[in-house]
């Protein structure tokens, strides 16, 4: 499955609507990829497989328990020494505390097109420990529209190698 950069790319997603996005995005710019159906919690590739995962808006919106599976997951799946790229959203969101508290700092909350929702946001520091990686790097990212700076999007974005 190489496509005309020579990587060889893989995805998966829970959503259905999100698979079939994603090909149409992959098939409009001519990037071959094999895109599947499946959780993370259960990712559908052999043990070692990977040199690089990227994860992306998924862990805020998972339990706990999922979280953990996750992980053990992109641990499975990944070759020694393979980058972990991935997102949490902030504390410094301007929806963090809003809504009914499920459990510490997440949240039950509405999004333009979704309903009861559950969120987790996180601090620096909690960001940092939250999934254990060598060589690992933080930063924030804050979108805030133009002319509306009490609405801010806020995701930690996180990186790291991992060691077996």
């Amino acid at each position: 499955m190489f496509d005309y950069r020579g990587c060889i790319t893989f995805g998966i997603d829970s959503s259905k609507e999100a698979v079939s996005t994603s090909k149409k995005f992959l098939k409009k710019w001519n990037v071959n990829s094999e895109i599947r159906l499946a959780s993370s919690t259960n990712i559908p590739y052999n043990d070692n497989s990977f040199d690089i995962i990227l994860l992306w808006d998924i862990f805020h919106y998972l339990s706990k328990r999922d979280q953990e599976k996750t992980i053990e997951e992109i641990m499975r799946v990944s070759k020694n020494g393979a980058w972990v790229i991935f997102s949490l959203r902030s504390k410094n969101d301007s929806r963090y505390r809003i809504g009914k508290e499920m459990r510490k700092n997440t949240y039950l909350q509405d999004k333009p097109g979704k309903r009861d929702i559950v969120i987790e946001y996180w601090s620096k520091k909690e960001a940092e420990s939250f999934f254990r990686l060598d060589n690992l790097l933080i930063g924030e990212k804050i979108i805030a529209p133009i002319g509306r700076y009490n609405v801010k999007s806020a995701h930690w974005i996180l990186a790291g190698k991992i060691n077996k």
